[in-house]
């Protein structure tokens, strides 16, 4: 084979080998955006197997790249995030009614424990609640729920 053709060759081979190797790093990693790079090495790979020189591969793997990031990756986020909403189970709770199991003193930390809907949870509370007083739930912070006396 002519030097040409080798080169051309191993350029195609190195810009798949790493389009694919990206990809599969998308699939085994939580992250996203492997996907995005690996395509763009996958398009300048196709550039060296139709002879592109290498500033033309590498053009066109920065190109795709930057297109990619900028305005492919923002439009699947935000459709993921729309459509795969998972409400939190503390925000369920908000506006339910509970009863205090443990005193939530301000003084001492804050922290105290409820029971909502047979559930045992931490709570949180500008207030000094007693044991067996009703509460309401008016907000969480992770898995902390905020209450207030009913």
């Amino acid at each position: 084979m002519e030097p040409l053709g080798q080169l051309i060759s191993h350029l195609t081979s190195f810009w798949m080998g790493l389009g694919i190797l990206l990809i599969f790093l998308e699939v085994v990693t939580p992250l996203f955006g492997f996907i995005l790079i690996g395509g763009s090495a996958l398009l300048a790979g196709a550039g060296a197997a139709y002879g592109f020189s290498l500033g033309i591969q590498l053009a066109i793997f920065v190109v795709c790249l930057i297109l990619s990031l900028a305005l492919v990756r923002p439009r699947i986020l935000a459709k993921i995030n729309a459509t795969h909403h998972i409400q939190e189970r503390t925000e369920a709770l908000i506006g339910k009614s509970g009863r205090v199991s443990e005193v939530i003193d301000p003084t001492s930390g804050g922290l105290g424990r409820v029971i909502i809907d047979g559930e045992d949870w931490a709570a949180l509370s500008g207030e000094k609640i007693s044991i067996d007083q009703e509460i309401k739930v008016k907000g969480s912070d992770g898995i902390i729920l905020k209450v207030e006396k009913l």
